[in-house]
């Protein structure tokens, strides 16, 4: 997992799912589409720019992100997905997912 603030080429967050507050798990589901979609492009890696988030939940970081631990290994995730302009809570769920994302998708045998 990279957190950065490094200007790029960036998908802003409030863009793909259309509000200021990323609370549930649909728009969770609506980044996870985009991120595999662009994987499987290999258009990597990607920005994912939290400017303009007001709220996060980590049900919204667990459809998000933690799935992708499922389809992709830790290291393929962790070298391609930057996150952007998180606030300090913000990180501290994405962190927390991550950890148990791992964690569990290493007990099920997936990737």
């Amino acid at each position: 997992m990279i957190i950065d603030k490094k200007k790029g080429d960036k998908m802003k967050i409030v863009d793909i799912i259309k509000s200021n507050f990323a609370v549930s798990m649909e728009k969770g589901e609506l980044v996870y589409n985009y991120i595999v979609t662009e994987m499987s492009k290999g258009a990597v890696p990607i920005h994912l720019d939290f400017l303009g988030i007001e709220t996060t939940i980590t049900t919204f970081f667990n459809s998000s992100y933690g799935r992708l631990f499922e389809k992709y290994t830790q290291e393929e995730v962790d070298k391609n997905i930057i996150f952007e302009n998180l606030k300090p809570i913000s990180s501290r769920q994405l962190k927390y997912v991550r950890d148990n994302a791992i964690q569990f998708y290493r007990k099920e045998g997936a990737r």
